[in-house]
């Protein structure tokens, strides 16, 4: 049940390149770079708007990387 949890997270919140390549092929290049600035605009206004959402994402996304690397919080404790 967790990764359906974090797929759905990860997929709520697509990566910035991942948007421009995919926007890239299917609109051009410059249509991707009126595109990209909006999308980074959004996001910047959204990280102003809301000061713990940086930290909520990291948590999200360290949490993704031990699960697809498989780790428990006992592992990286013990080292």
């Amino acid at each position: 049940m967790m990764a359906i949890s974090i797929s759905i997270r990860i997929r709520q919140k697509p990566d910035l390149p991942d948007v421009v390549v995919n926007a890239a092929l299917q609109h051009g290049i410059e249509n991707t770079i009126q595109n990209s600035a909006a999308y980074l605009s959004n996001w910047l206004e959204q990280l102003q708007n809301d000061k713990a959402l940086i930290v909520q994402a990291a948590a999200q996304a360290q949490k993704a990387a031990d699960f697809i690397l498989g780790t428990k919080f006992e592992d990286a404790v013990a080292g």
